[in-house]
C-alpha cells in the first residue's frame, strides 16, 4: 500500500509540474494557446481514476464489466497526449524549446497514466483469467487503445461520441478499415504501449524478487 501511495504522490507532482509549466508559459507569453493540454490531461487522468475503482472490486460481476467498458472507452485519452506534438508546428508555438519541454512533459504524463492504469486492470483481471487468456485480452486492449488514438487525432472523435454519434462512428469505423494510416497508427501506438507495459511489468517483478 505504501508503494501505491508513493507512486500516486509522484504522479501528483508530475501533474503539478505540467500545470506549472503551463502557467509559466501563459505568464511569459500572455497567450493561452496550449490551454487545450489541460483539458487533454484531465481526460487522461479519468481512466486512471476508473481503474482505481475497478481495482477495489474483487468480484467478477456485471458492475465490474460495465466499469471496464467505460475505462476502455476513455483509455485512449491517456496516450493521446503524445500526438499533441503536432501543435509545435503552429506559429503560436513561439518558445520552441520551452514548448517542446511543455508538450513532452504532458506526453510523458499521459504514458505514465496509461501504464499505471493498464497495470491495475491487469492485476485485477489476473484474479479471474489464466495467463494466456489474460495476455490475449491485454493485447486486444493495447490495439483498441491505439485505434482510439487514431479516432481522436485523425477523425476528431471524442470518447462520448459513441453515445452521442453512434451512427457516425460506426460508418467512419467501417471506412477506416481500408485506410493504411488507421492500421499504421493502431499498430504503432498499440505496440508502443505493449512494450512499455511489458518493461514496467518486468521491472516490478524484478523488484519483488530482490
Amino acid at each position: 500500500m505504501k508503494t501505491i501511495n508513493k507512486t500516486q504522490q509522484y504522479l501528483g507532482i508530475l501533474i503539478i509540474f505540467c500545470i506549472t509549466l503551463q502557467l509559466l508559459r501563459v505568464h511569459i507569453t500572455q497567450s493561452i494557446f496550449f490551454s487545450f493540454l489541460l483539458w487533454n490531461l484531465l481526460l487522461a487522468i479519468l481512466p486512471y481514476g476508473i481503474s482505481l475503482l475497478i481495482e477495489k472490486r474483487k468480484k467478477r460481476n456485471k458492475a465490474m464489466y460495465v466499469l471496464l467498458a467505460v475505462w476502455l472507452l476513455f483509455l485512449p485519452n491517456s496516450p493521446y497526449l503524445i500526438t499533441d506534438f503536432i501543435h509545435l508546428q503552429n506559429p503560436s508555438a513561439s518558445m520552441i524549446w520551452f514548448d517542446i519541454l511543455l508538450v513532452f512533459s504532458y506526453a510523458v504524463t499521459g504514458l505514465v497514466l496509461t501504464l499505471l492504469s493498464t497495470q491495475k486492470i491487469y492485476n485485477t483481471l489476473q484474479l479471474h483469467y489464466k495467463s494466456e487468456t489474460l495476455n490475449n485480452i491485454m493485447n486486444g486492449i493495447f490495439l483498441l487503445c491505439g485505434y482510439g488514438v487514431y479516432l481522436g487525432r485523425f477523425l476528431r472523435f471524442n470518447s462520448w461520441d459513441i453515445v452521442t454519434k453512434p451512427g457516425t462512428i460506426f460508418k467512419e469505423t467501417l471506412f477506416s478499415f481500408t485506410d493504411e494510416k488507421a492500421w499504421g497508427i493502431t499498430l504503432a501506438i498499440g505496440l508502443l504501449i505493449k512494450l512499455l507495459f511489458e518493461i514496467s511489468k518486468n521491472v516490478q517483478l524484478a523488484t519483488k524478487s530482490v
